[in-house]
Formats: C-alpha cells, structure tokens, sequence
C-alpha cells in the first residue's frame, strides 16, 4: 500500500486519537476506500496491536470516543496473538504486514 494513505488528514486524525486514548504497540492502516468522484478517503481498516483484557470493552470505547469524519473499522490483536499470526503466512494478520501501511510502532 502506499504510504501516502497513512498520511490522508482523515486517517491521521483517527490513528492519533487511538495513540491518545489507549497505549498501543502498533498501528497499521489497510483497506482503504477512496470516492471515485475526488479521490477523498471514505473508508478505512485500521488494525492495532495493544494490551487489553477485554476487546470487546475496548473497541467500544474507541467507537464512541473517536469523532471521526470518516467510517472506520478495528481490529484488535494482543502482542501476543500479533507475534504468532503474523508467523503464520496464510493468517490475516500477515495479509494486514504485507498490504497495510505501518503508521506508528513496529511490525
């Protein structure tokens, strides 16, 4: 993917408000959907690999803390659960290395 998506205002904005709510290991950006009229960003996939007990509590608090311009979806991976699958070259989370685009932590 090229990295200029990561640097699309709108999925800045996102990415930045998850690093200010939560302390993540990584953010990775991928399945992005562009209007075919302006070429505008309206839609995208944003994975993050973080520390948590209880996923489902914490993607909810990203949805109602997040105010973002743009429909977003998450996927969220323990360090744990990353550092198995991407191993793994079949599992989604190795699609998300090889086509996403990194936007903050390491891979």
């Amino acid at each position: 993917m090229n990295n200029s998506i990561c640097d699309s205002k709108e999925i800045s904005f996102i990415c930045e408000e998850i690093k200010r709510i939560f302390d993540v290991e990584s953010i990775t950006v991928f399945g992005v959907k562009r209007s075919q009229n302006d070429n505008s960003v309206t839609d995208t996939d944003i994975c993050v690999v973080a520390h948590t007990d209880d996923k489902n509590a914490w993607i909810k608090k990203a949805y109602l803390e997040i105010d973002s311009d743009i429909p977003f979806d998450l996927f969220l991976y323990t360090p744990e659960e990353w550092s198995t699958l991407i191993c793994q070259s079949e599992s989604f989370a190795s699609r998300i290395v090889r086509k996403g685009c990194l936007y903050f932590g390491k891979a």
